[in-house]
């Protein structure tokens, strides 16, 4: 049963059904403009081969990086390793992925990075997952979600490799969503 609007509730923080929001402290993020939304797929990913996306909140910025989600999904078995700074080093930068902010209104544009592919030199992975997939008849697909809140300052960034273990080419993908705030 949804909990609904008592008197303790600002307007603010309800849908327009009376439900109150769970994550308060995103709509007001994207109330002020200060949200954002990036995601990529990466299609015809060898048998055996990796796609990368690498999430950076640069030197410089300003900002502390709020990630409160990242989702991963793909046609195909893989394997999912995440690597914070420190355990890899980029080779050849990937490609910038085009950042949604989630208040367009508010002109305000992202100063972390959502890039796409590129190359690396990796260490030891902090995360290992699997990431069950499929693209034929009767093939169970799924998506791993975390729900990371994580905090990252400037200088910081955190690299997802997926390697595909499907026999066949497969296409896997990435979506960010976070907010920033003046350090």
């Amino acid at each position: 049963m949804p909990i609904t609007r008592s008197d303790k509730v600002p307007e603010l923080l309800q849908f327009s059904d009376k439900t109150v929001l769970v994550n308060q402290r995103l709509l007001i993020k994207i109330v002020g403009g200060d949200a954002y939304l990036a995601g990529q797929r990466i299609e015809d990913v060898a048998s055996g081969g990796s796609a990368y996306f690498e999430f950076e909140n640069p030197n410089g910025s300003g900002v502390y990086a709020n990630i409160i989600m990242i989702s991963l999904s793909g046609t195909g078995n893989a394997r999912v390793n995440m690597y914070p700074k420190g355990r890899y080093t980029v080779t050849a930068s990937g490609t910038d992925a085009e950042v949604l902010n989630l208040s367009p209104a508010s002109g305000k544009t992202a100063k972390c990075k959502f890039r796409y592919g590129g190359s690396y030199t990796l260490g030891t992975p902090v995360i290992r997952q699997v990431l069950p997939g499929g693209s034929r008849i009767r093939a169970v697909g799924a998506t791993i979600m975390t729900d990371l809140n994580l905090r990252m300052s400037e200088g910081y960034s955190l690299l997802a490799e997926i390697v595909n273990q499907s026999a066949s080419a497969e296409d896997f993908s990435a979506k960010i969503i976070w907010w920033e705030e003046p350090i």
